[in-house]
C-alpha cells in the first residue's frame, strides 16, 4: 500500500480517478461526487488529494472539496475495501486537517450507499444534515417571469475579483479574506466559472460553475440580503441555465433538505432530485486506527 498526497491530481491521476470512479459506478450503482466540487487546498498549496495505490494500481482515493467547512468525500476500489485502504486514506486527512488548524472535518456518504455511512459511523461521525443533488431536466425548464429590462446575467473574470469577494462576503455572511482566497484559487482554474446578476449597474448576485466530464455544476448561488425573496434569484438562476443549455451542458445543484425555499426555487426551475448525501462530523485529535 502507498500513499500519495497532493495539492491537485495530474491528468495521468485523473485518468486513473475516473477509471476508479466507473468501477465504484458499475459496482454500486451510485454516483461518488468525487468531482461535484473541485478539491480545495488550503492557501499556502496545501494538500487535497489523498491516493492509494496497491500494485502499481489507484484502488482509494479521499479529498478535501470544501475549504471552509473541510467536507471529506472518497472511494475505495470494490476489490479492495475491508482492508485499511478507507482508513489509511483518512489518516493522511486527519492530518492535513490539523495542520490546517481544524479540530473536526465533514464525511459525505451517498444515503443509498450503506457501506459509507457505516464506515463513516465506525469512525465516531456525528451526522449533521443531509443534502440533495438535483439534475435539470431541460424539458421541465418554464420560461422565468419577465426579467426587468435592467437584470443582466453575465460571465465574471478576473477584473471582477473585488465585485465577486463583496457579493460572496455579503450574500454568505463570510470573511472579506476568506471570501478573497477562495475565489482567487476559483478565478485562476479553467473549470471554475462566475457570473453576476447584475440590476441598474449594481452586481446583486452571484453563481459558480465547477465543470467536469458532461456536467455543469451550480454552486455558492447567493443573492445580496436585501434583494432576497423579491424574485432576483429567479431570474439570475435562469439566466445561468440558459447560457449553459445553449452550451450543452447537464446541470446539476445541491441543496440542503432542510433549506425549504431554496428546494422549492430549484424544483420549479425544472431540477430533480437525483441523490441524498449525508454529512457526518468528524473529530480529528485522535489518530484514525486501523
Amino acid at each position: 500500500m502507498r500513499i500519495v498526497c497532493a495539492t491537485n491530481l495530474t491528468p495521468e491521476q485523473r485518468a486513473d480517478a475516473d477509471a476508479l470512479i466507473a468501477a465504484c459506478q458499475g459496482h454500486d450503482g451510485i454516483d461518488p461526487g468525487l468531482y461535484q466540487e473541485a478539491a480545495s487546498p488550503a492557501q499556502d498549496g496545501g494538500l487535497s488529494q489523498f491516493l492509494c495505490y496497491e500494485d502499481g494500481q489507484l484502488v482509494g482515493i479521499f479529498q478535501i472539496s470544501s475549504w471552509s467547512e473541510q467536507e471529506i468525500v472518497g472511494l475505495v476500489h470494490p476489490d479492495c475495501r475491508r482492508h485499511g485502504i478507507g482508513r489509511a486514506l483518512l489518516e493522511s486527512v486527519r492530518r492535513e486537517c490539523l495542520r490546517r488548524g481544524r479540530k473536526t472535518f465533514l464525511l459525505v456518504s451517498e444515503a443509498a450507499s450503506p457501506s459509507g455511512s457505516a464506515f463513516a459511523e465506525a469512525l465516531g461521525g456525528r451526522r449533521t444534515h443531509s443534502e440533495y443533488r438535483l439534475l435539470l431536466n431541460p424539458e421541465q425548464v418554464r420560461p422565468a417571469p419577465p426579467r426587468p429590462q435592467r437584470l443582466t446575467v453575465r460571465r465574471a473574470f478576473a477584473d471582477d475579483t473585488e465585485t465577486l469577494v463583496q457579493l460572496m462576503a455579503e450574500s454568505f455572511g463570510s470573511e472579506i479574506e476568506k471570501c478573497r482566497g477562495k475565489i482567487v484559487a476559483w478565478l485562476a482554474d479553467p473549470l471554475q466559472h462566475f457570473y453576476i446578476g447584475m440590476s441598474d449597474g449594481n452586481a446583486i448576485g452571484i453563481v459558480r460553475v465547477n465543470f467536469w466530464e458532461k456536467f455543469a455544476c451550480l454552486n455558492s448561488f447567493g443573492v445580496l440580503p436585501a434583494l432576497q425573496g423579491k424574485g432576483y434569484g429567479r431570474q439570475i438562476l435562469a439566466g445561468v441555465i440558459q447560457n449553459l443549455l445553449t452550451e450543452q451542458w447537464q446541470i446539476l445543484i445541491e441543496v440542503e433538505s432542510e433549506n425549504d425555499n431554496a428546494l422549492h426555487l430549484y424544483l420549479s426551475s425544472g431540477f430533480t432530485p437525483i441523490a441524498t448525501y449525508h454529512y457526518y462530523e468528524v473529530v480529528c485529535l485522535a489518530a484514525v486506527t486501523c
